[in-house]
């Protein structure tokens, strides 16, 4: 499994090859409005999954009316639509409005399968779409500036392993982090709003500290 500290170098710099995406002048209005919506959508998908440890299934379930930008909350289904709500912090959800906002409303998926030139080509991505987007992000990010290399390109469980690892380490009780990750206990576990939200900054402000995101 890759160390944390590459994980974490290599998401920053996918975050920052969309942000540079988002501003870059160049090419035909449609073309520039295209590239914009990707970077958006991608730069989300990215957040939620290294901040929030969220897997590819669960991704791909939530639709727009899970974002609850007023409250500041996501509301998440994983198997057997055993559903949790999250609050939304820091990054993800700066990321999250701008990517709403630039959606369009064409169907109740938040995340849409899209062509380079914009097209909506479906009504909800498949996991097996995200995870491509997911690594030819990574990989983007790694390789921009400099020569194709062999990069290896973690899996969205190893941003999930290493969230729970770091979290245990930063003194996080085990039923917290279950409870953001969605994981089963063998008994009922109470956690409060609070101890949920102080989870989310503490992942947050370690996987985008320093980072420009990308705006809308």
């Amino acid at each position: 499994m890759m160390n944390a500290a590459t994980l974490d170098a290599m998401y920053q710099k996918a975050i920052q090859h969309c942000a540079q995406e988002v501003q870059r002048p160049r090419g035909q209005i449609r073309r520039r409005k295209a590239r914009r919506a990707r970077a958006l959508r991608d730069a989300s998908i990215l957040a939620l999954t290294a901040a929030y440890g969220l897997a590819a299934g669960e991704l791909v379930r939530l639709d727009v009316a899970d974002v609850d930008l007023d409250a500041g909350t996501v509301t998440v289904r994983g198997k057997g639509d055993r559903g949790r709500v999250l609050p939304l912090r820091g990054s993800a959800i700066a990321l999250l409005s701008a990517w709403v906002d630039a959606h369009g409303g064409s169907s109740a998926a938040l995340f849409l399968p899209l062509s380079k030139y914009g097209r909506v080509f479906g009504a909800r991505m498949s996991a097996r779409g995200l995870l491509h987007v997911v690594t030819a992000r990574l990989l983007q990010g790694q390789r921009q500036g400099r020569r194709a290399v062999a990069v290896v390109v973690p899996s969205l469980r190893d941003f999930r392993s290493h969230l729970k690892e770091r979290l245990r380490r930063l003194g996080v009780r085990d039923g917290v982090i279950r409870k953001l990750l969605g994981l089963a206990t063998r008994r009922p576990v109470t956690v409060t709003p609070a101890e949920l939200a102080e989870a989310v900054e503490i992942a947050d402000g370690f996987v985008h500290e320093g980072v420009r995101l990308p705006r809308g």
